[in-house]
């Protein structure tokens, strides 16, 4: 291709590019990146915004596929050139046409054995499933251990996928979907969690009068999941151990009906300052925060005994990958064995503060071992006046099984692990001492 051939770089390709070089420095990530640039760049219209957010999002995601491709047709692992390569494997488009928008002339020959197809992948099966579904090697070594290449396959490519936008009614959902729908938003009931509304189209939240009304929150349904199990009434005193920024903690606090009490508790002052923000804006008055020293549970801390418990654990978050493009290349397995010592050591401090009758509900938004099965096997061996107990016995779905697990490919949900445990007492006891 001559020189007289070349185009310049379009202005979103030239965000994209710069964007990327951005996101893949250490302790970046694509959201925060993707936000500052249009940000930054408000005369992009609707159609360069959504070209300049799919060129970040699809290739922070699809890097390791991306890279075994561009290694095989012996092509450099630039910002640029994955972007063609993504352009060309994922997205379909012509390969010179790619190779000329994005002034790679070299590129051609390579980018058209991609799109062909003539790139074999690895032949060790765990290599394989990392360079074909763009996850790393030691996540698909545990996944296809766990759960068999099949399944694990289906599983990873389910999290390339983006999630849908599910919503929890504060009351009831046929109303709700009513409302929405004079709104001109389409929605379809949740398949699992009672307040549940996915949905189907793009739509103002925002903007939405309902929104404003507080007639619903934005909450994955695997999330609405993890607050029913707790199956807290009114009247009860709930502690949320890691409440973050508030979806459970408001979800929890619905449950109570105004009647009890609801202390969310968490380290992270930044998140509690958001909890507090949407406590406010929703007059929640049921809702206590309380900030947590920096090296709980190490520290010693005043929490009261509450009669229903979340431990929604800080976690690797692997079963939230389709939120966040990047989130897969920044977790290690030294960060799981750390995760998974504090999830003990939390999930212990709340078995101290469980009255006899109480209940107990561990959740992660991971799919290891390590961090759930693991954790859940520990903590029962020291505290063993918990019992496992039904997590969702509620709902015809799950039966009386103490654990859940919620899979993309399977429950359309982000991924969740759930167990319910209690401290076995008498009847009552938990209820009568946790109101106030």
């Amino acid at each position: 291709m001559g020189g007289g051939d070349r185009q310049p770089l379009s202005r979103s390709d030239r965000l994209i590019e710069g964007a990327l070089v951005e996101a893949s420095r250490p302790g970046a990530a694509a959201d925060r990146v993707l936000k500052a640039t249009l940000r930054a760049h408000s005369e992009l219209v609707g159609a360069e915004r959504a070209r300049v957010a799919l060129g970040v999002h699809g290739v922070r995601c699809f890097a390791g596929r991306l890279a075994h491709l561009l290694t095989a047709v012996g092509l450099p692992h630039t910002p640029r050139a994955l972007w063609a390569a993504y352009r060309v494997d994922v997205l379909g488009e012509e390969p010179s046409d790619v190779a000329a928008a994005l002034e790679l002339p070299g590129a051609v020959a390579g980018l058209r054995r991609i799109a062909a197809g003539l790139v074999p992948w690895p032949e060790d099966p765990d290599l394989a499933l990392a360079a074909r579904r763009s996850i790393p090697a030691w996540v698909a070594r545990r996944w296809r251990m766990a759960y068999g290449a099949d399944e694990a396959d289906a599983l990873a490519e389910a999290l390339n996928r983006p999630g849908p936008v599910f919503l929890r009614a504060r009351g009831d959902r046929e109303a709700l979907a009513a409302r929405l729908a004079a709104e001109g938003a389409r929605t379809a009931p949740g398949a699992l969690a009672p307040r549940a509304l996915r949905l189907l189209d793009p739509f103002d939240i925002r903007g939405s009068a309902a929104w404003r009304g507080g007639a619903f929150e934005v909450q994955d349904e695997g999330s609405q999941l993890v607050a029913e199990a707790v199956r807290a009434a009114p009247g009860d005193r709930v502690l949320d151990l890691c409440a973050g920024s508030g979806g459970k903690t408001l979800a929890l606090a619905a449950q109570l009906d105004g009647r009890g009490r609801v202390i969310a508790a968490d380290v992270d002052p930044a998140r509690l300052a958001d909890l507090r923000g949407r406590v406010r804006q929703r007059k929640l008055t049921c809702v206590e925060v309380q900030p947590l020293p920096p090296d709980f549970p190490a520290a010693p801390v005043a929490l009261p005994e509450a009669g229903r418990i979340l431990v929604d654990a800080p976690c690797s978050s692997l079963g939230t990958w389709r939120r966040g493009p990047d989130r897969r290349w920044r977790t290690s397995p030294g960060e799981v064995e750390a995760l998974a010592r504090l999830q003990v050591a939390l999930l212990g401090a709340a078995a101290e503060r469980l009255p006899p009758g109480g209940r107990l509900v561990y959740a992660t938004c991971t799919l290891l071992e390590a961090e759930n099965q693991a954790v859940v096997r520990a903590v029962l061996a020291a505290h063993p006046e918990l019992t496992p107990t039904p997590c969702l016995p509620h709902l015809p779905a799950f039966g009386a099984t103490p654990e859940v697990e919620l899979f993309p490919h399977r429950h359309g949900t982000d991924g969740f692990y759930i167990f319910a445990m209690s401290r076995p007492g008498g009847a009552g006891s938990a209820r009568a001492r946790s109101a106030g």
